[in-house]
């Protein structure tokens, strides 16, 4: 029988690990490998055994649910983004700049602003990446004038479901040498659960190109930050 993820997806075989029946301790490496890879996790990096587990620790403290076995590519499992299209017509309105804050203020995250969410995103980071996050606020690493919203998106991923989507751009965390002329491309999606409340999606429906962008990074934690303020 396939394995699915939370969303009800099939996913790629052995994405799917009850840790509570065989630890991450006694779990095969090859086992290990396949489930980061399944949640979009670059294996090649790591150099030995003990790496791997903290990975793995690390990754499954955010409970990132596996991809879609069909949004990944053969094998490797390399990730792809999430493809929207408009809920209507043939063609995507971008709100921008003033008219993209003005979006963002409307009814349609009535209920994101609320302390849970906030709580939901920075629960489970360490304090280092939310000093970045506060870091990134405080020196304007997103040029507001970039911000990008529209509504009334869709994806094969949430049949029938609307999606709002907020984009901009990022400085990196680390500047140095090499890194001015650097922006990540960071985008939030969100939609209405069952409740009526608005929520945060996670990847590949919200994804940064940082990295680590396919989970909370700081970059995804600063806008999130805006929109509350905003």
């Amino acid at each position: 029988e396939p394995q699915c993820n939370e969303q009800g997806h099939e996913v790629f075989p052995g994405a799917i690990i009850n840790f509570k029946h065989v630890s991450i301790k006694h779990q095969p490496t090859r086992c290990l490998e396949v489930w980061l890879s399944s949640r979009g996790m670059a294996t090649e990096d790591i150099e030995n055994r003990h790496q791997l587990q903290e990975r793995v620790q690390h990754v499954h403290s955010h409970r990132i649910d596996a991809l879609p076995r069909f949004v990944m590519r053969g094998g490797g499992a390399y990730v792809t983004n999430c493809i929207f299209k408009p809920s209507s017509g043939e063609n995507i309105e971008w709100k921008v700049h003033d008219d993209g804050i003005d979006l963002i203020r409307s009814a349609n995250l009535d209920g994101f602003e609320t302390r849970p969410t906030i709580n939901a995103f920075f629960e489970s980071q360490y304090n280092s990446k939310r000093k970045r996050v506060l870091s990134h606020l405080k020196s304007g690493s997103i040029p507001v004038e970039e911000i990008r919203v529209t509504t009334a998106l869709q994806s094969d991923l949430m049949p029938d479901t609307d999606i709002f989507v907020i984009q901009c751009l990022c400085a990196p965390s680390q500047k140095g040498i090499g890194t001015q002329p650097k922006l990540y491309s960071v985008r939030l999606a969100f939609t209405v659960d069952e409740s009526g409340n608005v929520v945060l999606l996670p990847a590949p429906f919200s994804i940064c190109d940082c990295p680590v962008g396919i989970g909370p990074c700081a970059h995804k934690g600063t806008v999130v930050l805006i929109v509350f303020l905003v």
